[in-house]
C-alpha cells in the first residue's frame, strides 16, 4: 500500500528449517530425523525521498512451531516460541533505465524455549531416570544480508542479479542436558555460512507475457561434515517463469531444478553419504491489483 511519501508491505516466508527423514539406527542409516520450522512475518516500509532514493525498514515477528527431532539418542520435543526483530535497508533506482539498487540488513534472531527429551535405546535406555526431562534450548534464525540488483539491458529486457549471505555458524541449535559417562544427549550444532549468487534475465514478450530465467549457486560448507543435519554440499539451481497479465490480474507459474553437492557426514559412528541428489519443485502464483 502507498500513503504518500510512504510505501507499505506485508510479507511472510520460511526463514529456517531443519527437515529430515532419517533412519536412527546404529546398525544402519544413523541420520537424524528432523521437523523443525521457524517462519517471519515482516512489516516493511519504504520512505521515499525522492524519486531514485528510498529508505527502508520494517519489523519481523520470528515463529517457532513446535516440532520433534529424533537421533539414536532419543526423542527431543521441542516447544515452539517466539521472538522479535528488525530489519534496515535503503534503494537507488533510475527509473528510466528500470534501474534499482537494493540492500537490506537482518541481525540474528535467537529464540528460547524447553525441550522434553525421552531417551530411546542402547545405554541411554539405562539411565532414563537421570536424563529424561525438560532442558533448555536455544535455536536462532541467522543474521542475513541480501543485495538485489536489476537494469534494463535492452527494449522490454531486464537483467536481474542478487546475493544473499546468511551467518549460519553464529546460529547454532542447542538441546541442553544431563552428563554422564559414556551418555551425553545434548545436541550442540552449529552450521557454516551460506552465499548464494543469482543472475538472471526477464522479457515482456507482449503486454499480456513476460518471462524470466535465472541460474543460482549456493555455496556449501565442503564436502565432508561432522554435522548430522547436513545433508548437501550447496546447490546449483535453474529456474523458469511466465506471467500473464489479464487487466488487473497476472498469473504467474515457475519451475525450478536444484542439484545439491555431494558431501559425506562422519557424526563419529561411521560415515553418511549423500550424492546425485536434486529436487524440482513448480508453483502457481495469483495476483490482483487495486
Amino acid at each position: 500500500m502507498n500513503f504518500g511519501k510512504f510505501d507499505l508491505g506485508l510479507y511472510t516466508y520460511r526463514s529456517g528449517s531443519i527437515q529430515l527423514s532419517g533412519g536412527n539406527n546404529p546398525l544402519g542409516n544413523y541420520a537424524p530425523t528432523g521437523d523443525i520450522d521457524i517462519n517471519s512475518t515482516t512489516l516493511m516500509a519504504a520512505y521515499n525521498i525522492n524519486e531514485n532514493m528510498s529508505l527502508l525498514g520494517g519489523l519481523t515477528y520470528n515463529n517457532l512451531a513446535s516440532g520433534n527431532v529424533t537421533t539414536i539418542k532419543g526423542s527431543y520435543e521441542v516447544t515452539g516460541t517466539s521472538s522479535t526483530g528488525y530489519l534496515l535497508g535503503g534503494a537507488y533506482s533510475i527509473p528510466d533505465i528500470a534501474f534499482r539498487a537494493e540492500v537490506l540488513y537482518q541481525p540474528k534472531s535467537k529464540l528460547n524455549t524447553m525441550t522434553a527429551y525421552d531417551a530411546t535405546g542402547g545405554v541411554y535406555d539405562l539411565v532414563k531416570g537421570l536424563i529424561n526431562g525438560n532442558k533448555d534450548t536455544e535455536i536462532n534464525r541467522p543474521e542475513t544480508l541480501t543485495l538485489n540488483l536489476q537494469s534494463g539491458i535492452a527494449k522490454d529486457t531486464l537483467i536481474l542479479a542478487s546475493y544473499h549471505r546468511a551467518k549460519w555458524s553464529g546460529a547454532r541449535v542447542f538441546i541442553d542436558g544431563t552428563q554422564l559417562p559414556g551418555v551425553d544427549p545434548r545436541i550442540n550444532e552449529t552450521f557454516g555460512d551460506s552465499e548464494k549468487f543469482t543472475i538472471g534475465v526477464g522479457r515482456k514478450f507482449s503486454e499480456q507475457l513476460s518471462g524470466s530465467l535465472s541460474y543460482s549457486n549456493e555455496k556449501g560448507g565442503g564436502d565432508t561434515s561432522t554435522s548430522l543435519f547436513t545433508f548437501s554440499n550447496g546447490t546449483q539451481t535453474l529456474s523458469a517463469g511466465l506471467r500473464y497479465t489479464i487487466d488487473n490480474m497476472d498469473i504467474s507459474f515457475g519451475v525450478s531444478h536444484a542439484q545439491l553437492g555431494d558431501v559425506t557426514v562422519d557424526g563419529g559412528l561411521g560415515d553418511i553419504v549423500y550424492d546425485n541428489n536434486s529436487v524440482t519443485s513448480m508453483g502457481v502464483k495469483f495476483a490482483y491489483a487495486f
